[in-house]
This record gives structure tokens, C-alpha cells and sequence, in this order.
């Protein structure tokens, strides 16, 4: 889904929102909390078509008294929780389970409103409060606010997730009580600030990944965690960049000087020069001007002929290998009618950008992010399942 931006969040009432904001979350100090994660053919999404091809990573959430269970995408990239409105009615909403505040006793409506502009699609609507839970054990947060969102563009249908749940450590420029990890953070109530995130590696599993709130499962990743110097945005959770490199190689020319962990995209986003100069650094990619994408014939995709991809970071290289970012395509063969590979490596950033590592590169590298402004960090290890090295 990449980063949203905010387009218009407009507030009343400053008092109203501290008296928000300052309602203690109902849950025990020290928490440590599992949730796990879906990404395709998963039977909590009845639409079995739209189950088999999607491609974003969701969990379940409860809202309301007495509950009512959504699925939301799990996206680091921003930082707001909304649902779908029951009082929306195009099929972006009504495809997908949509909240009720008739059927809440606890839901209490504020004097909010807000629009999010994704870089793939648009939400607007009003800002609720009402029963939040998350994890086994449950975490639970009274009064916890959320967008209930009356207008959804069309690029949300194709998606199994109901709504969002923003995870970026952002905290300034929207009221936090939109994200419900910071207001777990911020009220020392987890056994530590972060949460951690395993995507499987395995996109075929029914077992899309694992999200653990106050710690991280150490079966999850192969070898120690390396840390990374602290997060240098209080937006994203962005990281400085060292340099690209190809089979170890540094990769001259690249524009972006930073690197953000976004798990609600599911590639590589960078800018249109570092798209040509990171793709072109590669033997044998050619660039298909119909496809708009740089293509390899898939015999020719392989560790063998294709090195180890890098980012390099804090000093330390985090490489995936070609089968993380080189993808066969469906409906388009080779001339000679032989399976074609694209780039997954896409343009879509600015020039000064930092570069976007979405889900193809965290299916390599188990993350944990810790929320300590204003030294919050990121640490990464090899995941479980995967060919990722450092």
C-alpha cells in the first residue's frame, strides 16, 4: 500500500482530544502479545478469488461492545487505524465487513474528520473511539480513536483486508491516539517499547507471518539481531543508507541516502534514476518499454547468473537473493515463448527519497522496532525460512 500521507485532518476542541488521548489503555504492565498474520487463500476473507491473489499481510482486530472482529493490513508505512463505515456503500466497504457504531455500546463519536492519501488509493470519514483489541493475550484499549471511513476508492476491493493499522512511529503532525502501538508504548505497558514482525517466507503457507507487541519470538530468525543506528525520521521508520550493491559490489549513482521499513507495500520502491541505475547494474535485465519494467528471461534468473542484492546499512550489507525480487510473469512470455522474469524493484519515489523496503525484502529479514524517541530504532536478522545474509 506504500506510505499514506495525510490530506486533511481537521481537529476541534483541543480538550476534547486530551481527554482522548489520556485515557489509560485497559491492559497489564509488561504485555507481551502474538498475533498472527495472513496474506492469501486465508478463509477470513469470503470473497475466495479476491483471497487466492492478494497480496497484502492483515491480522484480526476486535472493535466495539460487544465485539466486532475486522481484518487489517498490518502497514508499518503509516501510522493511523481506520475500518470501513457501515454507512459507505460502494463495494470497496461492502465487499469487506464494515464497523457498526449502532451495534457498540462503548462507540462514542468525536468531533474529528479525516482524510488519508495512500499512494495507491483514498479514505475519508469521521474519528470514533470505542473498545480496541489486539493479540492473544488479548490487548485491550478503551476509548481508542479510529478513522470510520464513509468514503473508500476502488483500490481496496482487491484487497482481503478490511481496513488499516498503521504502525510508524509517527506522532507529531496526527494525534496519537489514532495508533494504537504508541499509545501501548507511550504508557510503558508493554514488557518492552516495539513490536517485532515476521513475514513468512514462504508465500504459499497459510501462516502469513507473526506480529509479537512487546518483545519478539526468537524462533522467528536464524542468527543475532543486528541493530541499526537510530530511526532518523519521526514519520517513518527510516534508516540511513550506505549504498546498494550488487553481489557485494557498491552500486554508483544511487540518489537515495535513507531507507524506510514499509510492510504495506510489497515491493521495492525507489526513484525513476536509482529504478534505471539499480536495474541496469544487474546482468541481463533489459528494460521492456510495452511492460514498463525491466524483464530477464526466467532461465536466466538465477543465484548463478543473478547476485545477491544489498542494502547497505549501518555499516552492514543486508542482501536478499534474486528469487525475493525477480518474479515470473503471468500472462507474458519471451519471444520465444519461454517464461519472462520482471524487476520488482519499481519507480514511484521522489529524487531525494529514501528508498522503500517492502514485504520482498522483509520476507528475508525478521525486524524489531523499537519505539524510544529520539533514539527509536530498528534491529533485522535473517528470518526463519528464508535466504537472506549479512
Amino acid at each position: 500500500m506504500r506510505r499514506a500521507a495525510v490530506a486533511g485532518l481537521r481537529l476541534a476542541a483541543l480538550a476534547s482530544l486530551c481527554q482522548l488521548c489520556c485515557l489509560p489503555p485497559a491492559f497489564a504492565a509488561g504485555s507481551v502479545s502474538y498475533w498472527p498474520l495472513y496474506l492469501s487463500g486465508s478463509s477470513l476473507d469470503s470473497n475466495s478469488t479476491r483471497s487466492a491473489e492478494n497480496n497484502v499481510y492483515y491480522g484480526v482486530i476486535s472493535m466495539g461492545t460487544p465485539a466486532q472482529q475486522f481484518t487489517v493490513n498490518i502497514d508499518t508505512g503509516s501510522s493511523q487505524l481506520w475500518l470501513p463505515s457501515i454507512l459507505c456503500t460502494t463495494p470497496s466497504c461492502t465487499t469487506h465487513k464494515q464497523y457498526n457504531p449502532n451495534d457498540s455500546s462503548t462507540y462514542r463519536p468525536t468531533d474529528y474528520t479525516v482524510e488519508l492519501q495512500y499512494a495507491e488509493g483514498a479514505v475519508a470519514g469521521f474519528v470514533d473511539t470505542d473498545v480496541f483489541s489486539v493479540g492473544s493475550p488479548a490487548i485491550t484499549i478503551q476509548n481508542q480513536g479510529f478513522g470510520e471511513m464513509t468514503n473508500v476508492s476502488s483500490d481496496f476491493t482487491t484487497v482481503s483486508s478490511d481496513g488499516v493499522m498503521g504502525l510508524s512511529p509517527e506522532a507529531s503532525s496526527t494525534p496519537s491516539f489514532l495508533q494504537p502501538f504508541l499509545r501501548m508504548a507511550d504508557g510503558n505497558l508493554l514488557a518492552q517499547p516495539e513490536f517485532s514482525l515476521w513475514l513468512n517466507p514462504d508465500v504459499t503457507s497459510l501462516t502469513g507471518g507473526e506480529m509479537v507487541f512487546g518483545g519478539y519470538n526468537t524462533a522467528r530468525f536464524t542468527s543475532p539481531l543486528q541493530g541499526i543506528a537510530a530511526v532518523n525520521s519521526s514519520k517513518y521508520w527510516q534508516v540511513n543508507l550506505d549504498a546498494v550493491t550488487i553481489g557485494g559490489k557498491a552500486v554508483s549513482g544511487i540518489q537515495a541516502k535513507g531507507a524506510i521499513f514499509d510492510s504495506g507495500t510489497t515491493a521495492i520502491i525507489v526513484s525513476t534514476q536509482d529504478f534505471q541505475t539499480i536495474n541496469e547494474a544487474v546482468s541481463g535485465l533489459q528494460y521492456n518499454s510495452e511492460l514498463q519494467a525491466y524483464v530477464i528471461p526466467c532461465e536466466q534468473a538465477t543465484n548463478a547468473n543473478v547476485p545477491a542484492l544489498g542494502f547497505k546499512m549501518n555499516g552492514t550489507d543486508f542482501t536478499i537473493p534474486q528469487t525475493a525480487w525477480l518474479f515470473e510473469l503471468v500472462d507474458t512470455q519471451a519471444s520465444d515463448g519461454s517464461p519472462l522474469c520482471y524487476s520488482s524493484i519499481s519507480p514511484g519515489n521522489g529524487a531525494s527519497d529514501p528508498i522503500t523496503l517492502g514485504a520482498n525484502f522483509l520476507r528475508e529479514w525478521f525486524s524489531v522496532y523499537t519505539y524510544e524517541p529520539p533514539n527509536s530504532r530498528v534491529q533485522l536478522a535473517p528470518a526463519s525460512g528464508s535466504s537472506g545474509s549479512a
